[in-house]
């Protein structure tokens, strides 16, 4: 929750011409972004490992396979913001898009829950759908409003899109299964 809500203050800052602490903020950010990835790394194998044997199974591989992808997708997004701090549009764009990650895995076991108490996989689905959904929105209104730099936003929302058709396919997977055996003995 701190990271989004840096990124939230970070467009309120540059906003206000507050460059200075857009930047002190940005500093914080990155190392929280730092932090994120390697806290998600060994969350992996954690999850591979304790989907063994009880009813997680199936979705403990699926998850994990998701934020195998999207780690390494948010890892991508932050580096090409940053690489682009000179082209605000895109830099914006991409950062934003990482928070766009965090809504599936949120969404699904909101929606899982009372009083909504979809199913857990409807949940995964319903969450994908509303993500690309808000994704493909802003897209659309960036490029109608001109801006050229809205492709963050498209290629998440296809990445995600595929994420979600090879979900049960690859994470139910022999290879992936055999990649899990090895990442969570």
């Amino acid at each position: 929750a701190v990271p989004l809500l840096a990124l939230a203050v970070q467009g309120w800052l540059i906003s206000r011409g507050l460059r200075v602490w857009h930047r002190r903020v940005a500093a914080a950010g990155i190392l929280m972004a730092m932090g994120c990835v390697t806290a998600a790394v060994p969350m992996i194998p954690a999850m591979l490992g304790s989907s063994r044997g009880t009813g997680f199974a199936t979705w403990g591989l699926r998850l994990a396979f998701f934020d195998t992808v999207t780690l390494a997708w948010f890892a991508g997004l932050v580096a090409v913001g940053l690489a682009n701090v000179r082209r605000p549009a895109l830099h914006q764009r991409c950062l934003l898009a990482t928070a766009s990650l965090a809504l599936p895995p949120g969404l699904s076991r909101l929606m899982a829950r009372p009083p909504v108490g979809m199913d857990f996989g409807w949940a995964v689905h319903a969450s994908f759908w509303v993500t690309d959904a808000l994704l493909l929105w802003l897209w659309w209104r960036d490029r109608r409003a001109g801006v050229e730099e809205a492709a963050p936003y498209l290629a998440t929302a296809v990445l995600l899109l595929a994420l979600e058709l090879v979900l049960a396919p690859v994470g139910d997977s022999a290879t992936w299964r055999a990649i899990a055996a090895v990442l969570a003995p």
